[in-house]
């Protein structure tokens, strides 16, 4: 068996329950040592024959062994990975332990046999899961002696063996949504105004047609895997499945119930458009859509009875949905500017109501999403208040420009997002309206246009976005556009379709394959292109078995913007089927290109083109006469598997995290 983490060896044969030692402490222990002891109850807990359950579920299956496991599940995951997430403090609340340990036995459970061992020994490891859990949330609720603890803990020590048939239910449907065990919360614990979603999300959750059968929405859980079902994405053209729901919910992404009912309704519509009437997919996704409805129409009974709207959660809807835009916003560069505040605290002394002394106020921007979501801003102008001072402190503690300047963006996006979201005063009105307008940013920047020429935005390191990072100096001075059919640059006159290679900036080696969209003269006279990207190969999130023709671009959805004058030369894009016929006039090989499908950078996804229609003049095709050999080879990340299994298991889970092994008889 495996050995507890923070303990000796000596104690591997007969280990003391970890839960009833935890509970035993008079005092409530720290979040982490509560997490230790549930992850030790899972590595000690035996079958009635001594056999150690959790070694199984230690290290991820081998890719090369079980390389079908790693098409079918998504996030893989492992007590390892979740002993060095406990150690590593990813964990803030016990919830999110709770969430990878569901992960884990839904994965085991997903690709294994039902009745198999390792299907069987998941489900007895998340009983204990969950006992566990609700042993140590129960345990110092209220201020209980030592006789109290040891009561507890003897409950502790009779977890169950088996489970009963049972699939997994969902976490938050446990009652898991405990946000009680923050770390480092030193203020009082208000309770979330999410009720309504939670409800509507557990009700959900917890609905089965059969009492022997696993709840419903696991087999929603996960989309299907577009390498063994693409025809599921040809006829959903928004997918959307319940694990999505649950990490939009549980990142607080949801403005009202109202639009967390909107997202389930889809997968349900979803799962009947795609499956027939006869198959229980479509049958158990009527069951589901039924009992969400249901339980919307109880949540929002009272407001359509009274026809009077909470004024007060109407408010904290807003609140929530200024301050997601704020931290979420990105420039045109795909920066998230929010990230220059995550480091940045104010403290500040604030004199509370029957308080004999002034009590220090340290104010962060993750401390503003926890009192968001505990509903402590009731009015706007408090919460503008509070952002603004982060946004002071940020300015002028930093010596970094780009500090200075993404402030000033937040400003900015502030006062328009207030705006949309307040309808200018319309819908909701406020001091904050007044007090703080676009004339006070004006007045800033216009101070800080001496750091303009100096400062250069941050390169993107990501390998679908590093195309945008560009100087700020060199971007278009936009008070007027002309637009024109062609221009030259040198001895070269480009026209509207040609295909180029433009410069690259920053880390990227080869030119971008680009198509001109549109060529214009900016205000200053300097001529411009706007161009669609063709990525090569290694610019896309694929798998490192897939493999590519000699050549193959993929036509994306991210547009640039160069000078004319970064143009380095001429390129040509082929549709499959021209590229087997013809050859472009006046281009090398090595400049002819074959492309077949789009790419997404966003959703990483491969669609096949269907209708080829590229605007502008193309190069005159001559007929091959004979026809060429259309060569695959493997990607380039396939070379990194060669070095060892570890290697490929960690760059496969890179991404996901992974369950159980399946056994092999």
């Amino acid at each position: 068996g495996e050995e507890e983490w923070g303990r000796g060896k000596e104690r591997a044969r007969a280990p003391v329950d970890p839960i009833a030692k935890l509970l035993q402490s008079k005092r409530e222990p720290a979040l982490q040592n509560k997490m230790v002891s549930l992850y030790n109850a899972l590595v000690v807990k035996t079958d009635k024959d001594g056999r150690t359950l959790s070694q199984l579920f230690m290290k991820r299956p081998s890719a090369k062994v079980y390389p079908e496991y790693y098409l079918i599940i998504k996030r893989p995951i492992d007590l390892r990975e979740i002993m060095q997430n406990i150690k590593g403090g990813k964990y803030s609340t016990m919830v999110g332990l709770m969430d990878d340990i569901e992960l884990m036995v839904n994965n085991a459970c997903t690709f294994n046999e039902e009745d198999s061992q390792v299907y069987n020994d998941a489900l007895v490891l998340w009983d204990v899961a969950v006992e566990c859990f609700k042993l140590i949330k129960g345990g110092w609720s209220k201020a209980t002696g030592h006789g109290a603890a040891s009561n507890t803990s003897q409950a502790a020590s009779s977890l169950p063996l088996s489970g009963g048939g049972k699939r997994v239910s969902a976490g938050l449907g446990l009652g898991l949504a405990d946000t009680s065990d923050s770390i480092g919360g030193t203020f009082e614990k208000f309770k979330r105004p999410l009720q309504s979603q939670e409800a509507l999300l557990n009700t959900v959750k917890s609905c089965r047609s059969d009492r022997s059968r696993p709840p419903i929405w696991l087999a929603f859980k996960d989309l299907p895997p577009q390498t063994l079902n693409p025809s599921y994405y040809n006829v959903v053209k928004k997918p959307l499945d319940f694990a999505t729901v649950t990490a939009k919910f549980e990142a607080y992404e949801y403005p009202s119930v109202n639009h967390m009912f909107d997202d389930i309704n889809l997968v349900c519509e979803n799962s009947c458009l795609f499956y027939s009437k006869e198959t229980q997919q479509y049958k158990d996704a009527v069951v589901l859509h039924q009992v969400a409805v249901e339980k919307f129409i109880e949540l929002t009974a009272k407001e359509r009875e009274t026809g009077v709207p909470d004024s007060q959660a109407c408010v904290q809807r807003l609140l929530n949905e200024l301050f997601l835009k704020l931290v979420n916003f990105k420039d045109v560069h795909g920066h998230k500017v929010s990230e220059s505040l995550k480091d940045v605290t104010v403290t500040k002394e604030v004199v509370l109501e029957d308080a004999e002394a002034p009590c220090v106020r340290v104010l962060s921007l993750a401390k503003m999403a926890e009192w968001l979501r505990e509903a402590r801003y009731l009015r706007l102008d408090h919460l503008q208040k509070d952002f603004l001072s982060l946004l002071r402190q940020a300015s002028e503690t930093s010596q970094d420009p780009q500090v200075h300047k993404d402030c000033l963006a937040l400003q900015w996006q502030y006062l328009e997002v207030r705006g949309q979201v307040t309808n200018n005063g319309e819908r909701l009105w406020s001091p904050a309206l007044e007090s703080f307008t676009h004339r006070d940013v004006q007045k800033k920047v216009k101070g800080h246009e001496s750091l303009s020429s100096s400062v250069s935005l941050d390169t993107v390191q990501s390998s679908e976005v590093a195309e945008e990072a560009e100087m700020e100096d060199v971007l278009p001075d936009e008070s007027s556009k002309e637009y024109v059919q062609e221009a030259s640059y040198g001895s070269e006159l480009y026209r509207v379709g040609n295909m180029v290679y433009v410069k690259a900036r920053g880390l990227q080696q080869k030119p971008h394959v680009a198509l001109i969209e549109n060529i214009y003269k900016d205000g200053s006279g300097d001529v411009w292109l706007e161009g669609c990207l063709f990525y090569r190969p290694e610019e896309t999130f694929h798998l490192a078995s897939r493999k590519f023709y000699e050549n193959e671009v993929f036509k994306s959805d991210f547009h640039i913007i160069s000078r004319l004058a970064e143009v380095v030369g001429r390129a040509c894009v082929l549709f499959l089927r021209d590229y087997t016929k013809f050859v472009p006039e006046g281009f090398s090989d090595h400049d002819v290109y074959v492309c077949e499908f789009r790419y997404g950078h966003k959703s990483k996804s491969f669609k096949k083109i269907k209708i080829w229609n590229l605007p502008g003049t193309q190069p005159r095709l001559i007929a091959r006469d004979f026809p060429p050999v259309l060569n695959r080879v493997p990607s380039m990340f396939s070379t990194k598997t060669n070095k060892s299994e570890g290697e490929w298991e960690l760059e496969t889970g890179s991404k996901t995290d992974s369950g159980a092994r399946k056994q092999s008889n």
